[in-house]
């Protein structure tokens, strides 16, 4: 039936990344039901004639043994990699106008030469691009501005969720249950942490990128130390 086939398409869709799990976990609170109902209030629903193929050609979602923290976490992550990569094309089509408007091919360019300096630009534009999204009410349905405003408002819980849910899908560890990952992570991203929350979140995504390998090395080293830490922990 039609009903049949829009509910297994619309569960699946929502319970991606194991999305429904976040409401059953002990700590969910009423904020977390909010926002979660505030995102899935984004979804667009199948239009009748493309439920039955839908359906039946939905994917088996693979195992996943990480439960995730922050209702639909891949949507807002990817939605906010999106914006930057936007951010960063309007910017650099920007600089490269000047630099034809000021017709001195003796300077340098403007572009930054070095890459902080570059990617510490880059946020200070983002940022800006953002204030502005969020007075603007067409941005009322978009899951990037829903889930800033909720994390700007209910910045302790909902930040700790979001950087747990962030650290696993950049570096592939669990800080909510690995304990000394936790602890140097947060010792790593000290400076960041101590930022207004919308600094925080913008600098987390410029940060990571521009610290790949970097971070590529640490996550590979805190692995086996994360082991050898819970054996220790546990022995008599």
């Amino acid at each position: 039936s039609y009903f049949t086939d829009f509910m297994i398409v619309m569960v699946t869709r929502i319970n991606k990344d194991r999305n429904l799990d976040v409401l059953f976990t002990p700590d969910c609170n009423p904020v977390l039901e909010s926002l979660f109902l505030s995102l899935l209030e984004t979804f667009s629903s199948p239009k009748l004639a493309q439920l039955k193929i839908l359906a039946v050609s939905l994917i088996q979602p693979k195992p996943q043994e990480y439960q995730p923290v922050f209702p639909f976490f891949s949507i807002v992550y990817n939605g906010i990699e999106q914006l930057i990569e936007e951010c960063r094309k309007i910017k650099g089509h920007q600089e490269d106008l000047l630099e034809e408007r000021s017709g001195d091919e003796t300077q340098p360019s403007s572009h930054p030469q070095n890459p902080e300096s570059g990617m510490r630009d880059l946020a200070v534009y983002l940022k800006t691009t953002i204030e502005k999204g969020l007075e603007d009410e067409g941005t009322s349905q978009d899951p990037v501005y829903i889930s800033i405003k909720y994390l700007m408002d209910y910045s302790n819980d909902l930040w700790n969720r979001y950087f747990s849910d962030f650290m696993y899908h950049s570096l592939h560890i669990d800080i909510v249950t690995s304990s000394l990952s936790c602890k140097v992570l947060e010792a790593f991203f000290s400076e960041i942490l101590e930022l207004p929350l919308l600094q925080k979140i913008i600098f987390l995504h410029t940060y990571v990128d521009y610290n790949k390998i970097s971070l590529a090395n640490l996550s590979s080293l805190l692995r086996p130390l994360e082991k050898i830490w819970q054996v220790a922990a546990g022995a008599p």
